[in-house]
């Protein structure tokens, strides 16, 4: 059997909830397409106790096959979080003469890994439990133009606002919290759908590179 073991450094707590439900599957859905039968992925979050660089991470997760890297963007593109961020570590570890893990890829999404929840309004209105439309929500964003907000966040913050203040009195100290949906919709967005964001089909394209070899080797 083939064991695929990928490291997750993780920015933040809310985004470790999301991000490596979106990994796995998406790890399932390249390697079903190879023709490999039998194989099992073992996926680790990084604590920021024992690594909180990539450089850490790297050195203690040498032994992995790969190692994930999230950056978020902050910005309209990729580009400031590779070059001041992802690129200078890469750098480093090239200095390193011990052993290291040798595949590291970078997943950054535009802006904000929130970015990737609004893609599907449907999905989540239905993890809120909410009758008001996406439009009432604030929600009804083009898919196309979700990269271009910078915000993301905050839009899905209002959301839960609209929505819980909508609610009676009585059911609102049980009202869906933001922090709520992450785990839900790391397990239920829709691949196909998340690829027309640029930021996730860059990660998806750059994982299907480093499975390749992984599952060639």
């Amino acid at each position: 059997m083939t064991v695929i073991t990928i490291a997750f450094l993780c920015e933040g707590k809310t985004d470790s909830r999301l991000l490596p439900e979106i990994i796995e599957r998406t790890v399932h859905e390249i390697v079903s397409t190879t023709g490999t039968s039998m194989y099992d992925i073992y996926i680790y979050p990084i604590s920021k106790k024992l690594a909180s660089t990539i450089e850490e991470a790297a050195i203690l997760c040498c032994e992995y096959n790969l190692l994930i890297v999230h950056l978020d963007s902050d910005d309209y593109n990729e580009n400031n979080a590779l070059v001041n961020r992802f690129n200078p570590a890469i750098k480093n570890l090239k200095e390193h003469e011990g052993k290291r893990c040798e595949k590291i890829i970078p997943l950054i999404p535009i802006t904000e890994s929130e970015a990737w929840m609004l893609s599907q309004p449907d999905l989540l209105r239905s993890e809120m439990q909410t009758e008001l439309s996406s439009a009432e929500l604030g929600l009804n964003i083009q898919l196309g133009r979700i990269e271009s907000r910078l915000d993301p966040k905050t839009i899905l913050e209002q959301a839960i606002q609209i929505n819980n203040a909508a609610l009676p009195v009585k059911q609102r100290r049980h009202a869906v919290k933001l922090a709520d949906l992450y785990q839900p919709l790391g397990q239920s967005l829709d691949l196909e759908r998340l690829i027309k964001l640029k930021a996730y089909k860059s990660f998806r394209d750059r994982l299907v590179e480093s499975l390749s070899d992984i599952l060639v080797h």
